[in-house]
């Protein structure tokens, strides 16, 4: 059996610490991130079987985490005003058999927040949720099914910041667009990226730049992160062809899996699905391409010492999944699995 964790962990980009934070964060230009996690969700009361996929709503007043083992997307709310804080019991779960959830594997909250995303794998779908007239979460039954554009399943799914746009990936090698105004979401993808598969190979997750200029995604099998750009006056379109890929031993890219921005747009976080060194922070260093560093400013271990022999028995195993920035870029919450028995 596997014990699952997901942590929060309090994050300052600036040297500056803000005033009445709940926890106090030392913060320098080699400390970005406080070691110690403000939350931890864990045990039976979270909730969580085998979480993959981590999402703020907008507003910082809650998280959600999809459980793929459980077909579950679970819901925590803050519990500070300075959304610093999270319960550590779901107090809202989306559940099958009305939600349509199979082997859920990312999420995201729409930019106003009244939708809410799901990437279900085995599905091979994106489901689209709408937030409740009647609670304070989201409706059971989704408004609309994506069905994917290929066999591989839907793994990867992110809304635009802006231009009413929604971006999913797969286990293969395509990347798709669609549009969407309202509650109606367009069936067909407007846009297709399809790269070959040793540059693109197993699409674990997207993130979008807070402008939305760039397009980052995991490459899981090419062990790298390859990069999009939007282009000028296109209603949406992005480059064909990567700008920018992060590879090679100095990126310390081990099975990567989840991504995300800082709102600043100055950092982008990796969380690796294997390997000891399962989260990288990689710095903005210029404002042309490449515009990240490929080594990484910091590097956080998560993973559990007494179990790592067993990565050999499943190597893309026992890492970190989900990380996500939330809103304001004061906090990071990712998902990661202890091990206890076997993978």
């Amino acid at each position: 059996m596997m014990r699952k964790k997901l942590f929060l962990y309090l994050l300052c980009i600036t040297v500056v610490v803000a005033s009445g934070a709940a926890f106090l964060i030392f913060c320098s230009k080699t400390r970005l991130i406080d070691v110690v996690p403000a939350t931890v969700i864990r045990g039976k009361g979270g909730g969580l079987g085998r979480p993959e996929g981590i999402a703020f709503s907008p507003s910082g007043d809650c998280i959600a985490v999809s459980n793929a083992l459980l077909n579950t997307i679970t819901f925590y709310r803050s519990r500070d005003f300075q959304n610093s804080l999270y319960e550590t019991t779901p107090f809202f779960t989306l559940q099958n058999p009305e939600s349509q959830l199979d082997y859920p594997h990312d999420v995201s909250f729409s930019p106003d927040g009244n939708h809410f995303a799901v990437a279900n794998r085995w599905g091979n779908s994106i489901t689209i949720y709408k937030k409740s007239a009647i609670h304070s979460c989201y409706d059971a039954t989704p408004i609309a099914v994506i069905k994917g554009v290929a066999s591989e399943g839907s793994s990867a799914v992110k809304y635009a910041p802006q231009g009413n746009i929604i971006a999913a990936g797969n286990l293969g090698n395509f990347i798709t667009f669609y549009h969407y105004q309202g509650d109606e979401y367009d069936a067909s993808p407007y846009q297709v990226i399809h790269n070959a598969i040793d540059i693109l190979n197993g699409v674990d997750g997207l993130a979008f730049s807070s402008d939305g200029e760039l397009l980052a995604v995991t490459s899981h099998w090419t062990n790298s992160v390859v990069m999009y750009q939007c282009i000028p006056d296109s209603q949406g379109l992005y480059s064909s062809d990567p700008v920018e890929i992060l590879q090679g031993e100095e990126t310390q890219l081990h099975f990567p899996h989840s991504l995300n921005f800082h709102p600043a747009n100055d950092y982008l976080v990796v969380a690796n699905a294997s390997g000891k060194k399962t989260l990288n922070l990689f710095k903005k260093v210029s404002s042309v391409f490449p515009r990240y560093s490929p080594e990484p400013e910091v590097t956080l271990e998560i993973y559990n010492p007494k179990n790592f022999y067993l990565q050999a028995k499943s190597p893309e195993e026992g890492g970190v999944k989900g990380v996500v920035f939330s809103s304001d870029g004061k906090q990071m919450g990712l998902c990661a699995s202890d091990i206890k028995h076997s993978i």
